[in-house]
Parts: structure tokens; sequence; C-alpha cells
């Protein structure tokens, strides 16, 4: 299930994250297609701190609060280096997809595997990410139990324009069963500098235009927001 949080309605449809109407509509979609039985309770999806499901502000995800993450979530800040060649080529649209690079981050996610004890959350940094691996880099770590929040490399499918993403890839048991959830979160506005080379060097504008505010997420009793560098 792939959501954006780039609108003021995020979820499937034109129905909210973490509303009932929408993992309802989920639900029904998975049983169509897979023929899986889902079983959810509406009196437990709506479930934001403001006791209103329809803030747009607030996006819920998950429903049993783990015993772990009540005693205190564990994160897992990891470094990723992003060379100014993987930069200037993404930004050209042409990311660096080589075997090397592939298996940098390979090492990385099961050096998080290996750890003892293991993080509830894999933190990486802005534009960490090539964009066509965050679905296996992601799959890997939340088999495992491990949400994953991370920077995407820009994507330039717009012409002229580049669009700078957060992926939350976060556990979900909403249907009754383990299952998960990718979330996409742009960064609202770029850095100067940022802005100016993107501009200079490549000639592409930002996208998409300015937002005020960013989500609060509620994962399984944890509460947490997203900024993404310039942004704090």
């Amino acid at each position: 299930k792939v959501l954006s949080a780039r609108s003021a309605k995020p979820g499937l449809g034109d129905e909210r994250l973490g509303s009932a109407g929408a993992t309802e509509h989920w639900g029904k979609q998975v049983r169509a297609l897979r023929g899986i039985w889902t079983k959810i309770d509406a009196r437990e999806v709506v479930d934001t701190p403001s006791g209103n499901g329809d803030d747009p502000r607030r996006a819920s995800v998950g429903v049993q609060r783990s015993e772990n993450l009540r005693r205190g979530p564990l994160l897992g800040v990891a470094n990723l280096k992003t060379s100014e060649e993987c930069w200037h080529a993404a930004a050209d649209g042409q990311p660096l997809l080589t075997h090397e690079r592939y298996r940098q981050v390979g090492r990385l996610v099961n050096s998080v595997l290996r750890a003892e004890p293991r993080p509830h959350y894999l933190l990486l940094p802005e534009l960490a990410l090539p964009r066509k691996w965050v679905s296996s880099v992601s799959n890997r770590l939340l088999q495992s139990g491990i949400s994953l929040v991370s920077g995407v490399e820009y994507d330039t499918r717009q012409p002229g324009t580049v669009r700078n993403d957060a992926v939350l890839a976060l556990t979900d048991d909403r249907l009754g069963f383990g299952s998960s959830v990718l979330i996409f979160q742009s960064k609202s506005a770029p850095a100067p500098g940022e802005e100016e080379t993107l501009l200079r060097l490549h000639s592409r504008g930002w996208w998409p235009p300015r937002k005020p505010w960013c989500l609060v997420y509620r994962h399984r009793g944890f509460e947490f927001g997203v900024l993404i560098c310039s942004e704090l």
C-alpha cells in the first residue's frame, strides 16, 4: 500500500490516512484481489491524539501498541554517504545504481538486522536511497519487524523540476494481520544552496509548492514527525 503525504488529504482515494473509511476500503481491495479475509475494528482505527480521525495534520498507522514501543522505541540512526557524483546524477534524472553502491546499502541493512537489541526503526539521511531500491531495502527490514524512515533521491519525472521526498515504510496491523504501508512525504522547501545549485547546474525548479505544515504520525502508539534537513 503506497500513500502520499503531499496533500491535506493523504490516503486512499479522497479519504484521509488513518480513517476507518480508508482502512475498510483497503481491506475490501485485499479481499477482492487476494482472497484474504480481513478483520477491521473501526473503533480502533480512528485513533489520533486529538480524538478527531479527520484531522488532516495527523496520520495513524497500526492499531496494537507494541510492549517494546510502550517502554520507548529503539531508533537506529545510521549514516549513509551520498557522494557529489550521486547527487548530481540524481538531479540529472540518471541515478547511479552501481553494484558497489548496492553492496554498501546491503552491508548497512545486514548490520542492522544483526544488531542486539534490534531497533524498531532505521533512520537514514536526506537523499540516501535511490528510488528504485526503496522496495527491496524496506521489504528486507519490514520482514524483520523494522520500520524505515529515509531520504530518497530526487524525483525528476516532472519536466524541469525535482521533488525531494522522505519515505516511511511502517509495519501495520490494521487488517488483522501483519502488513506494511509506504508513505512518501515531500520536503516543503529547498535549502538556499540546494535551490540555487539545482537551477544553475541542472535547470530544475522546485516541486511541489511550499506548504506550511508537516504531518504528525502515530505509529502503534509512538508519535513523531519527519523534517528533512533545512525544514528543521
